[in-house]
């Protein structure tokens, strides 16, 4: 586990970050995530003499785009910062210029993909929704992550970029959205399609931004959508054993996912809508919400 130290008296988060953290002594030594510039260290932040606490790292790859990669690098850092804390949004703890690195808190159960694909393994889960604690588990998961959404969607953010893989869980099962670095607040739509150069998350894409490179608020809802199905299905991969080529076809002829084994009726309903082809049809954030808590009272009291 590598160790930042920082200079006594530091504070990890402060209103004034415009000079930095002052950190030394850098050891990268345990990578968790890779994305298309960047990627994520588990480490900890030493603060004065005693205090020690554990952070995650995000850093430029060494093989990305220096003038680029550093370029939006630094505007996800910038937007991290001006965005107000919210507990289903990862928090800034601080930054470091030199070597440049953003430091956010860390989330003892990894990301979300990873810790849905070792609850089916601890689970010997066989293709049902027998456990009706897992299930809870779930549902809360997915109103913690739309309540993260709705909050980017009242400050005009869409992510473009939402998956399993970009959330993060921590205390309490806290789930937190982790990644701004495709977001309208870090790169506008132009960049947007230069940057990613054909290496889109496709499988995590509405019908209008596949065909038209068209991204809002509701695109983001479709993209929460596979989101649900990911839970329900244990992390595994949308559209399986589809090629990128197949699943643009499928869209087209109006194909949705069929209904995971482990949820139910009214879960798979909402997910649905949330892929209706019309995007004024699909439901808000509000609604979601408002759907998961009725079926989380409904599920608590009939257990």
């Amino acid at each position: 586990m590598s160790c930042f130290i920082l200079q006594e008296g530091a504070s990890l988060r402060t209103e004034d970050m415009d000079e930095g953290i002052p950190f030394t002594n850098v050891q990268f030594r345990e990578d968790l995530l890779c994305h298309m510039d960047t990627k994520l260290i588990k480490s900890e932040v030493r603060v004065g003499l005693t205090q020690i606490v554990p952070a995650l790292i995000k850093v430029l790859k060494d093989d990305a785009n220096r003038i680029n990669g550093r370029k939006y690098f630094l505007k996800e850092m910038k937007a991290l910062k001006s965005i107000p804390e919210d507990l289903n949004i990862i928090s800034l703890l601080g930054y470091c210029q030199e070597p440049e690195c953003i430091v956010m808190e860390y989330c003892q159960y990894g990301d979300l993909k990873s810790y849905l694909k070792q609850c089916k393994i601890s689970s010997n889960f066989e293709g049902n929704c027998r456990d009706i604690k897992m299930f809870v588990e779930f549902l809360n998961f997915a109103m913690q992550i739309a309540n993260g959404l709705s909050y980017l969607a009242e400050r005009d953010c869409i992510l473009r970029s939402l998956a399993a893989k970009n959330i993060q869980v921590g205390k309490a099962k806290t789930c937190k959205i982790a990644d701004l670095g495709m977001s309208t607040a870090v790169i506008d739509s132009k960049e947007f399609e230069a940057r990613t150069c054909g290496r889109l998350p496709l499988r995590w894409m509405a019908i209008e931004s596949i065909m038209d490179c068209v991204y809002t608020t509701k695109s983001d809802i479709w993209s929460y959508g596979i989101v649900m199905w990911e839970i329900f299905n244990f992390g595994d991969t949308p559209y399986p054993e589809m090629t990128p080529a197949d699943i643009i076809h499928e869209l087209q002829q109006g194909y949705k996912m069929p209904k995971p084994s482990s949820c139910s009726v009214a879960i798979y309903t909402m997910m649905t809508q949330c892929w209706n082809e019309t995007p004024s049809t699909r439901p808000e954030c509000s609604d979601i919400i408002s759907n998961i808590y009725t079926i989380l009272c409904k599920t608590e009291e009939d257990s």
